[in-house]
């Protein structure tokens, strides 16, 4: 820019006015916050969001001005200037206070549900006056299952307005039931009524995107109603047999994803809080499709029955017994000893007990150390116990601890060098435990720690087979 250029006043107004205006204009949505979506961070995040907004804007504007003032001053050109600058802030203005494209967005979806109907959507004609439906797919209703609802029903279609039209046509509506998002003031007898119609006439339930819903829609649908303590029971009990009748055959695994992802574990898990009959013939059902035996999973895979009986909320204890007896079945050879379910299972005497009367054998994974960690007269400990040292049911020959697991529950036992209970070192000796393999790895407490602590306890340590002559790993000692 010229020394000529920088002292003349008509453009020296107009620098600095191109610096000032875009300022003011961005600025004058704050007199109006109720209508910026700014106002929801609050006046003083939304003024400073706004100030680095319009900055760089402010500098752009500036720099493209002054760069054709510079190119027209020669010419005198200065409406030329004066022209273009307006033109930066009309448009300034517009994209501040113009229609927003969620605007423009909302105006040609409206557009768009318009051109959906033919000319030909009348009575008689709802079905075939859909073009198509969220996906780009036609109806799974047709017109004859239409005309088979209830008057109430068809006349309830053509008192909604047309995007409630398409969702009742096109399985929308059937989901939101599923997920009980009902009309306001709706009743669950309503809801039941008018879910078992809808299923009645063969729809898909599909979500806004036009996808098949069934698995994530029926597990909110069990989910919610067994969460919902104001459904009368009698009522509960009929959207359970619809669910048995009419949602549980349109439940398919092929295409299913993981089951963790896709609302079929959740499926599955409510089946618990159904009565046994139900409940019964949903699992088996589920089973002879291999939706139970499916094992998800990238680190230690296990099978969709497994993970229900772990994720059990009040313990397995609390599950009908023929629902876990198939469950169990259902869940993987061996899963009676799951190391997982067992370790749950240790915080309720009632999952313990019927784990052990199915023929668990807890004498594996530091299970009953585990157990004994909460004290040598713990129920549970002495219930798994009792169960790890049951005679041979064939021999009748006594049952010996595995050494490992024997010398896990004696480390536990012998923690506290003043408090150790004899009685309970000979009988785990007598049964498999050997105090001197117990020290060498891993050792309850330094061998110094006995000495100088409790020396009576280390001399009959010492005489019971506590060896001196041999190196102690001292440094993993707790």
């Amino acid at each position: 820019m010229t020394d000529k250029l920088r002292q003349n006043p008509i453009f020296k107004t107009y620098f600095c006015v191109s610096i000032i205006a875009p300022f003011a204009v961005g600025l004058l949505p704050l007199m109006f916050s109720g209508a910026t979506e700014q106002s929801q961070y609050g006046d003083y995040v939304g003024t400073v969001f706004l100030l680095i907004m319009v900055l760089p804007f402010a500098a752009l504007n500036a720099l493209i001005a002054n760069v054709i003032a510079i190119a027209v001053y020669k010419a005198k050109s200065y409406w030329a200037i004066l022209i273009i600058q307006v033109l930066i802030y009309a448009l300034t203005a517009y994209s501040m206070f113009g229609p927003s494209s969620k605007d423009i967005a909302q105006k040609k979806a409206e557009s768009d549900l318009e051109s959906i109907y033919k000319s030909n959507a009348r009575t008689g004609r709802e079905v075939p006056g859909v073009a198509f439906c969220p996906g780009k797919r036609m109806p799974d209703m047709i017109q004859a299952d239409f005309d088979a609802l209830p008057v109430e029903y068809r006349n309830l279609y053509r008192d909604v307005p047309k995007k409630e039209k398409l969702e009742f046509l096109c399985g929308q509506l059937l989901n939101q039931l599923l997920d009980d998002d009902s009309p306001a003031g709706y009743r669950q007898e309503d809801r039941l009524r008018l879910l078992d119609n809808l299923l009645n006439t063969k729809q898909v339930a599909r979500n806004a995107d036009g996808n098949d819903n069934w698995w994530p829609g029926a597990a909110s649908f069990l989910k919610k109603m067994n969460n919902n303590d104001a459904i009368a029971a009698t009522t509960r009990l009929e959207f359970y047999r619809l669910f048995e009748q009419k949602i549980l055959p349109r439940l398919r695994l092929s295409g299913a994803g993981d089951t963790n992802s896709d609302g079929i574990s959740d499926v599955v898990e409510q089946t618990t809080f159904m009565p046994i009959e139900i409940a019964m013939h949903v699992l088996q059902t589920l089973g002879a499709q291999g939706v139970l035996s499916k094992e998800s999973g990238a680190i230690e895979p296990s099978t969709l029955a497994m993970q229900v009986l772990r994720n059990q909320p009040n313990g397995i204890g609390e599950m009908p017994q023929p629902v876990f007896d198939y469950l169990l079945t259902q869940a993987g050879p061996n899963a009676v000893n799951d190391r997982e379910l067992m370790q749950i299972a240790e915080r309720n005497m009632l999952s313990v007990q019927r784990l052990l009367l199915a023929g668990a054998n807890p004498a594996h994974d530091g299970l009953l150390a585990s157990a004994r960690s909460a004290g040598w007269n713990s129920i549970i400990y002495q219930m798994m116990l009792s169960a790890a040292l049951q005679p041979d049911k064939l021999s009748h020959a006594k049952r010996m601890l595995p050494p490992h697991e024997a010398d896990l529950i004696l480390q536990q036992a012998l923690q506290n060098c003043d408090a150790i209970d004899w009685k309970e070192i000979d009988f785990l000796k007598a049964h498999g435990a050997n105090i001197a393999r117990s020290f060498q790895n891993d050792p309850p407490q330094p061998i110094a720690h006995y000495a100088t602590t409790c020396p009576e306890t280390f001399k009959r340590l010492v005489a019971q087979g506590l060896r001196m002559d041999v190196a102690h790993d001292e440094a993993s000692s707790r």
